[in-house]
């Protein structure tokens, strides 16, 4: 793979962990009115019917059917679990505490691929996650002070992001696009439809478009971190870019509710940024011996 090409898939996961982030917000706000379950679940409905007439278009009848059906059904079972273990999480911890133990789960990503997939990490990738690790523990400033159940599911989400991350390299980067986001929404809808139908609320006004834009910004994270992390040749190079999601939650913060950045958020996303760029400049560097040999 070229250094352009790397670059690009840096730059798509970047793209793709941000269109996540702009989905929390949309949710976190979506959620004063409407039970979780409800978001989750007219995100699926809404992932569905794109991707579903997507797939149908393109390939017709037969476009949802692929050799790898058994991984693509694995990883959605998965996400169900991160998606119930992360609202278990929020509705038990504080938020510092969550984010501080969910952000351990590129460690846990980078040790499933070094004994699973047996790829190579490296002291460098090493290092910009444990840099990037430590900004966000920073930013985030859990204290741990109560212990609950809550910590329990969110460690149970830190593992399974690790184990999406192995599915999506097991099932590769040959499979048609749409279909690494059909199965997931399915999936989703299906669960939450069951939690949420016989209390559902019919969403009013400019509800409507904030579901809208929830549904775009969830399709466009799955696809852009899917596409990343299966087309990158060594998948340890992505693992430090999901902390810029508590960047963006910095940034949300201080532009959309006035929250003026302390000393140990700006250390913290000092520290997040600097580690995604030396990153990004370990990779330049690698592609340049590579090719001047």
């Amino acid at each position: 793979m070229t250094s352009h090409s790397t670059l690009f898939l840096i730059g798509l996961i970047l793209l793709g962990w941000s269109s996540y982030s702009m989905a929390d917000i949309l949710s976190k706000y979506l959620s004063a009115s409407y039970p979780v379950p409800q978001i989750l679940m007219i995100s699926g409905f809404l992932g569905t019917i794109v991707t579903g007439i997507w797939i149908l278009i393109a390939k017709g009848k037969k476009g949802f059917l692929s050799p790898k059906l058994h991984w693509h059904v694995l990883r959605a079972v998965v996400i169900i679990g991160i998606s119930y273990s992360v609202v278990h999480a929020f509705s038990l911890t504080p938020l510092a505490d969550v984010y501080g133990i969910t952000f351990t789960s590129p460690f846990i990503t980078l040790i499933l691929i070094y004994f699973i997939l047996k790829e190579r990490i490296g002291f460098h990738r090493w290092m910009s996650v444990c840099v990037g690790f430590t900004g966000a523990f920073i930013l985030a400033g859990p204290q741990f002070e109560t212990l609950s159940i809550g910590l329990i599911y969110a460690f149970m989400a830190a593992f399974l992001i690790g184990v999406t991350t192995i599915i999506i390299r097991k099932i590769g980067k040959g499979e048609y696009l749409p279909l690494y986001a059909f199965y997931p929404f399915v999936a989703i809808f299906l669960f939450n439809a069951s939690l949420t139908l016989p209390d559902f609320i019919v969403p009013q006004g400019m509800d409507i478009l904030f579901f809208l834009m929830n549904g775009a910004a969830v399709l466009g994270g799955l696809l852009m971190v899917t596409y990343a992390i299966a087309h990158i040749d060594e998948t340890a190079i992505l693992s430090p870019f999901i902390y810029i999601q508590i960047v963006w939650a910095a940034l949300f913060g201080f532009f959309l509710f006035g929250d003026i950045p302390s000393w140990t958020t700006i250390l913290g996303l000092v520290l997040i940024i600097g580690a995604g760029l030396y990153s990004i400049w370990r990779e330049h560097l690698e592609y340049k011996k590579t090719h001047s040999l």
